[in-house]
């Protein structure tokens, strides 16, 4: 139940009766500021209800019957929490907004539905830049080494990526090239040393 009026306390002892545990959402810092003293002593009397104060719902999820509810607790509490499965710009700026620690991208996914994965990077990184917004932006489902770069260069805070995608990013046919010339050149030069004594 989402409210501190009477109607909402009533509802909440109604369903009490009916399921095991009923939550009630108050905006406010206290059930008697809009709730009668009466159903606030039934409220507090119920163990089936509990009450959470200082509540704000930022988002409803589901089709045809309500599956989750986002508050904005989390992040009051100094939980800092990553909102992952993000595919636009515009549900990272919902998830800063309702204060996530970050919001995760998923720029792979979106290139293989035809999409382009960065822009959605791109585009986060305007708007919180924009409205000096302090979500970081955590680059996910990686594929390659490019989108790491690319990541970088538009300014992801921070990146997900497999193992895989972590080697090639270490590895590179030039450096090894050049290492192996490095030791032959010390080997030549380390047995004229040798031969000269």
């Amino acid at each position: 139940m989402v409210g501190g009026g009477n109607s909402a306390g009533q509802a909440a002892l109604h369903f009490s009766r009916y399921a095991r545990r009923v939550h009630l959402l108050v905006l406010g810092d206290r059930l008697t500021r809009d709730m009668s003293r009466y159903l606030v002593d039934r409220i507090e009397r119920t163990p089936g209800i509990q009450v959470h104060l200082e509540t704000e719902v930022v988002s409803v999820e589901g089709e045809g019957h309500l599956t989750a509810v986002a508050v904005r607790r989390l992040a009051e509490a100094g939980i800092k929490t990553n909102v992952t499965l993000c595919f636009s710009s515009v549900q990272c700026l919902i998830a800063a907004k309702a204060g996530a620690a970050y919001v995760s991208p998923f720029i792979g996914r979106l290139d293989d539905v035809g999409q382009e994965g960065m822009d959605v990077i791109r585009e986060a990184r305007v708007i919180f830049d924009n409205y000096q917004i302090g979500t970081e932006i955590l680059a996910a489902s990686i594929r390659h080494p490019r989108h790491v770069v690319e990541a970088a260069m538009i300014g992801a805070d921070v990146a997900t990526l497999p193992p895989d995608v972590l080697k090639k990013l270490l590895l590179h046919p030039l450096t090894d090239r050049g290492l192996e010339q490095f030791l032959a050149d010390w080997s030549t030069l380390a047995a004229r040393a040798k031969a000269s004594v």
